[in-house]
């Protein structure tokens, strides 16, 4: 193959891409945007409210359960946030035949 030939293909795979990461990063970029960030009022946390454990607690229950908590299993998740963590109770949460059952209805 001549050198020129060579030269030109060559070119012409880059600029092929070139065009295609272009276009991820473009389309990465648009999606990205267009997400809404999650904040603590999209989370049921009124604005000015701390964030306690508790009002942690009661958030994972309204996102992943879609209810409120009780009052006697609020004060025991909080409890076990307190002692372990909050992640914790999330994945324990995630964990439960509720949540389970709350997603397969979802999908």
């Amino acid at each position: 193959m001549p050198k020129k030939k060579k030269i030109v293909l060559i070119l012409a795979v880059l600029l092929v891409f070139g065009a295609g990461v272009g276009f991820y990063f473009y389309n990465k970029k648009k999606q990205v945007e267009q997400e809404p960030e999650a904040t603590p009022e999209s989370k049921g946390i009124l604005p000015g409210t701390p964030l306690t454990m508790e009002s942690q607690v009661q958030a994972l229950y309204r996102e992943l359960l879609g209810r409120e908590a009780d009052t006697s299993r609020l004060a025991y998740w909080t409890a076990q946030a307190n002692t372990s963590s909050i992640e914790n109770v999330r994945n324990q949460f995630m964990a439960s035949p509720e949540y389970k059952a709350r997603i397969s209805k979802v999908a």
